[in-house]
């Protein structure tokens, strides 16, 4: 299961609850979402955090708190 690039457009989004979608990636656009507080992930794949680990990385710098 994948996210569409368009999720990056929701700029004004604070909470995004992604927990138990079976998501195998994250597109880099997730980073445009600059009003995002908190990321949601828990129950997917361990291989997601593999690929996404740049994009959660820089979240993280901005104080997004991401729940694995």
């Amino acid at each position: 299961t994948a996210l569409p690039d368009s999720i990056g457009n929701l700029s004004a989004l604070e909470q995004l609850n992604l927990g138990d979608n079976q998501l195998t990636a994250l597109p880099d656009s997730i980073g445009n979402l600059s009003a995002l507080k908190s990321l949601y992930l828990s129950g997917n794949p361990p291989k997601l955090y593999k690929q996404a680990k740049s994009v959660l990385d820089k979240l993280s710098a901005r104080g997004v708190i991401v729940y694995k």
